[in-house]
């Protein structure tokens, strides 16, 4: 696999290549799996949709935290909610480790007790307190006729290294009152030439 990835890298010696650890499921003929444009398109993303729900996803597991963030869009119609309760990875060792959700970004509160940290991001997400109960896609989604809710997951153990494989399972997400079945998401080590990730030397 290292010699593999380190072959990629040599066919793109004019960028500097990441490594990163890329999601995909096993198809079921409910859910498909599709890369497109992230924030001007550097670098792409990975969605998942299937019953009228889309899923965003993209690990962040290249220093001392291990987040997923996740972008849950539904129609404006549907009653959609997530719980972050019933989010796990499983990791190549077979242990389960569940999610600590919170939303993104910092409040102005969030952003002084970081400070008062020193920084430590670490530190900042074991004292949070985290998301709860089913949370429901209620924010409008730009012009669109959607609904979304941003969530991201912190999984409090040393961040797998993007050569190794974990999944992820979401087993909380509930439409019109019906649980709603996620494929496992399978992640796997894979290269870009672009976002964040392990530079990797051609």
């Amino acid at each position: 696999m290292v010699l593999l990835l380190q072959s990629l890298a040599v066919l793109n010696c004019n960028k500097q290549m990441v490594l990163y650890s890329k999601p995909q499921i096993d198809s079921d003929g409910q859910w498909q799996w599709y890369e497109t444009c992230g924030y001007r398109c550097k670098p792409m993303v990975d969605f998942f949709e299937g019953h009228g729900i889309t899923i965003r996803l993209e690990s962040f597991n290249y220093s001392r935290t291990f987040t997923i963030f996740s972008f849950f869009i539904c129609g404006k119609n549907d009653n959609v909610a997530i719980n972050p309760e019933r989010v796990f990875v499983k990791l190549s060792d077979g242990k389960r480790v569940y999610a600590k959700a919170r939303r993104p970004g910092f409040s102005k509160e969030e952003s002084t007790q970081l400070d008062r940290m020193g920084g430590d991001y670490l530190l900042f997400l074991r004292a949070s307190s985290p998301l709860t109960g089913n949370l429901p896609l209620d924010m409008p989604y730009a012009a669109e006729e959607k609904l979304y809710r941003p969530i991201s997951f912190f999984f409090d153990v040393p961040p797998p290294h993007p050569t190794e494989e974990f999944e992820l399972h979401i087993e909380g997400l509930v439409k019109n009152g019906q649980k709603v079945d996620v494929p496992v998401i399978k992640f796997g080590p894979a290269v870009r030439d672009s976002g964040q990730g392990i530079p990797i030397d051609g």
